[in-house]
Formats: structure tokens, sequence, C-alpha cells
């Protein structure tokens, strides 16, 4: 019984060792494959490379001188203001008043200035 389990186990390893090189076999044909369709797309593509950056230079040389011009910083500048009055009317009236800054300011002023006088008391003691 030892014997044919041992037997047994051999064959299951020479089976593995066999399907193993055969997976190492085609895993190395397709990465030679994948070599050859890489070399032969940079071959394709360094033919078009000069063609498409005097293309992609035109283009961005004409997109700059269309992004200085006076008209394309006044759409710029129109479509923000577009866009910000357009988000404060799509809040309503929901939208309560703040208090007026002055009054802010008087309510704030004397708690600043306790908090000023006990710095300057610590600061001296």
């Amino acid at each position: 019984m030892d014997s044919f389990s041992f037997n047994n186990l051999q064959t299951e390893k020479a089976n593995a060792i066999l399907k193993y090189r055969k997976l190492r076999r085609v895993a190395s044909l397709l990465r030679i494959i994948e070599v050859c369709a890489v070399l032969l797309l940079v071959s394709r593509f360094s033919m078009q490379l000069p063609v498409a950056v005097r293309n992609s230079g035109e283009y961005f040389r004409d997109l700059s001188l269309f992004m200085n011009s006076p008209r394309f910083v006044f759409l710029v500048g129109n479509i923000i203001i577009i866009a910000l009055f357009a988000q404060f009317s799509a809040r309503g009236n929901n939208v309560v008043p703040e208090p007026n800054l002055y009054q802010e300011f008087i309510q704030i002023q004397p708690k600043t200035k306790k908090l000023w006088q006990s710095i300057a008391k610590r600061n001296r003691g």
C-alpha cells in the first residue's frame, strides 16, 4: 500500500512539473509576443511623432493667443459672475441676513479688551 501511494505521489509530482514547464513556455512566448507588439507600436508611432508634435505645438500656440485676449478674460469674468448669481439665487429666501459688521465689532470689542488686559498683566507679573 505504501509503495502504491509513493508511486502515485511521484506521478503527480512529475505531472505537476510538466504542467509548470508548459505554463512557463506559454508565458515566455506571450512575453515575446508582447515585446514584439510594443516594438511594432513604437516604430509605428515614431514615424508619426514629429507630425503630432508640430500639430500640438500649433494648437497650443493658438490656444495661448486666445487665452491672452481681452475677450477671453471678459468671458471668464462674466461666467464667474453668472455662476455666483446662480449659486446665490439657488439658496432662495432662506438666507439669514448677517448682522452689521460694525455691530459685531462693538459686541466683540469689550471681550478682546479684557483678554488683552489679562495678557498684559501676566507679562508684567
